[in-house]
């Protein structure tokens, strides 16, 4: 009896701690990632507005343009290696994607896209999505090389 009650005090801390971040050096196997960029017209042409999806086989799906409720998932573009899938996870751990908000927070629900930045991620077995800040330099560097794996030429 002692013993089932330590399991389930044990369970219910468990269940209000807070979200931990994922630490892993090297990209979890299910790591994918979903990068919309909605940023008002007049925005620099790195933050121009895009749809990236990197899914955890390494295929990079891209789309040029406002993402809607309505938009197809993007065309597949190719194929990363795992040395871009790498640096991708690197770059998305620097840029503070990896961390789940606090319990309690508003997530991104899936809805049409607002304007700005948004990160879905899929890594170590969680899911979360960030509404993140594209004047952040470390999300800079990961729209900025996303773009250049998707072959997105500079101004397009």
């Amino acid at each position: 009896m002692r013993t089932a009650a330590c399991l389930i005090l044990a369970w219910a801390a468990a269940g209000c701690a807070a979200p931990r971040a994922v630490t892993s050096q090297a990209p979890p196997p299910d790591f994918a990632l979903s990068l919309t960029i909605n940023t008002p017209a007049g925005a620099d042409a790195t933050l121009s507005p895009a749809w990236f999806i990197v899914d955890c086989d390494g295929s990079l799906r891209a789309a040029l343009g406002a993402r809607t409720a309505q938009s197809p998932v993007p065309a597949r573009v190719r194929r990363l290696s795992p040395t871009e899938m790498q640096h991708l996870w690197n770059l998305t751990r620097s840029a503070g994607v990896l961390v789940p908000p606090p319990r309690g927070e508003a997530r991104p629900d899936g809805a049409a896209p607002a304007p700005g930045l948004l990160a879905y991620v899929t890594a170590d077995g969680r899911r979360w999505g960030k509404a993140a800040d594209p004047n952040d330099a470390a999300m800079r560097d990961l729209i900025e090389t996303i773009r250049r794996l998707a072959w997105i030429e500079e101004g397009a």
